[in-house]
């Protein structure tokens, strides 16, 4: 399957995936209120902090061996083994600190925890596995197929107990259809590893698990310090805001993912130019996304908020437009920095997210007490622009990092367009329902692609990958 193909592939697939995920957050917004919701995000954002130590850098190491082509199964077995000892330490503080966690989260489950650790780390050692084999494309079901069961589970299960405590169970179960799936699929059979594999796993993992760290914290710190400071209704307007700005890197995702094992085979072989000439296509569509939504954000934040969640969530209409300003750097960022792990550099990639980690904690305790939800958003924004700031500078000392700069320019033209009619309709058509609100949205989409596809190296890049999946 060639990269567009895969790509494109896993696009559509993480598009229809977050699209499912919004539409269950929403209904679960209604079905157990912002306190409920709260509690449930909190609960995702220790599960996220927790799994820093349960996988310590396992999967990542895991991708890139497997990736290389060599002693498959026995890397695979290295990689179950040392999961479960990381696993099992970490179940074990988590009931040490089980009466902390439950008056932190606001409710008692710290056996959840564990069995939501146990399914997710598991489910991510085989769905790396299939990345390694370099069948991304392939997996690109897995994840709708995860949040359907979530939604459907997740709605008979708040029917009768409208709690987090019922949502989390739903997660559970929707998790565990990702393991079964990705398992099944996989065509690596395991077997038993010398003490060669297993060093060489952990000694990757020990690099990839502090740029492990930076997403985790990128994606909770936030949440979990939100929660200390202010209530669970905070946490829940932030974190929907959080995931309305993600569709954006959804492209960016699926690009950085599905060139990841291609440019680790590359750099094995030195292909230099064939690296140097994908990351910048990657980086030229990464762009393409992320700039007219920015613009889209900054006119429709509030009505976003109001019309889909509620007039609770409205708090965090300022963040929602300073995150999606963040995600401009972020798409940039997941681009570069799967690559600097590619070509086998996790120690750089370990440094630029070590010294963003701690920008990151200090910014968000000294914003969020005075600015609350926009002091978390910027903290946030300036954090990750350093981190995609140094990994440029690493990735740059080993592959040229190269800008199709008339492209960029010619898609914040065509966002500004956009913007300018997205604004000019709002002021002319009140924005009272969430039907007027999508075909507003549609209105900049049509509008923007239209002003893009009159520049004609881009249309031509339209019609070449058309053509590509069509072959």
């Amino acid at each position: 399957m060639s990269i567009i193909k895969a790509a494109s592939k896993l696009f559509a697939a993480n598009v229809l995936g977050s699209v499912l995920g919004f539409l269950g957050i929403a209904l679960f917004a209604r079905q157990i209120g912002a306190t409920q919701l709260g509690i449930y995000f909190l609960f995702q954002a220790v599960v996220g902090i927790c799994a820093i130590g349960a996988d310590f850098g396992i999967s990542s190491a895991l991708k890139k061996r497997i990736s290389e082509g060599k002693s498959q199964g026995k890397y695979l077995f290295a990689a179950i083994l040392l999961k479960f000892i990381f696993l099992v330490i970490v179940s074990a503080l988590i009931l040490l600190l089980r009466g902390y966690l439950s008056d932190y989260i606001g409710a008692d489950i710290a056996y959840l925890l564990i069995l939501t650790l146990f399914v997710q780390q598991y489910a991510d050692i085989f769905i790396n596995t299939l990345h390694g084999e370099i069948r991304v494309g392939e997996t690109a079901h897995i994840k709708v197929i995860q949040r359907i069961v979530w939604i459907i589970t997740g709605l008979i299960i708040t029917y009768y107990n409208p709690t987090a405590t019922g949502l989390i169970q739903a997660h559970i179960i929707g998790a565990s259809s990702r393991l079964v799936i990705s398992w099944y699929l996989k065509d690596i059979t395991v077997s038993i590893p010398e003490t060669k594999q297993i060093q060489s796993v952990f000694d990757y993992s020990k690099f990839s698990v502090i740029s492990s760290v930076g997403g985790y914290l990128y994606s909770w710190l936030d949440v979990l310090i939100i929660g200390y400071f202010l209530t669970s209704d905070y946490v829940a307007a932030y974190e929907v805001a959080w995931r309305i700005t993600s569709f954006i890197v959804l492209l960016s995702k699926s690009v950085s993912l599905t060139i990841f094992p291609q440019v680790s085979e590359w750099s094995v072989e030195d292909a230099t130019d064939e690296i140097t000439r994908v990351i910048k296509d990657a980086t030229t569509v990464s762009l393409v996304i992320s700039l007219p939504a920015f613009f889209g954000a900054a006119i429709l934040s509030s009505e976003l908020l109001l019309l889909l969640f509620g007039n609770e969530y409205t708090i965090a209409s300022a963040a929602l437009v300073i995150l999606m300003f963040e995600k401009i750097f972020q798409s940039v960022h997941k681009v570069w920095g799967y690559s600097l792990q590619a070509i086998d550099r996790p120690d750089q990639a370990a440094v630029a997210a070590v010294i963003s980690i701690i920008v990151n904690i200090l910014l968000n305790i000294l914003l969020i007490p005075s600015y609350d939800l926009e002091g978390a958003a910027t903290a946030t924004a300036l954090s990750f622009l350093l981190n995609t700031v140094l990994h440029a500078y690493y990735l740059q000392h080993s592959i040229p990092i190269q800008f199709d700069r008339n492209k960029i320019v010619w898609s914040i033209v065509s966002s500004i367009v956009m913007s300018v009619v997205v604004y000019t309709v709002s002021t002319l058509a009140e924005i009272e329902s969430i039907l007027i609100l999508l075909l507003l949205i549609s209105v900049g989409v049509v509008v923007y692609f239209a002003i893009l596809s009159i520049y004609s190296p881009i249309r031509s890049d339209i019609k070449s990958i058309i053509y590509d999946l069509q072959t």
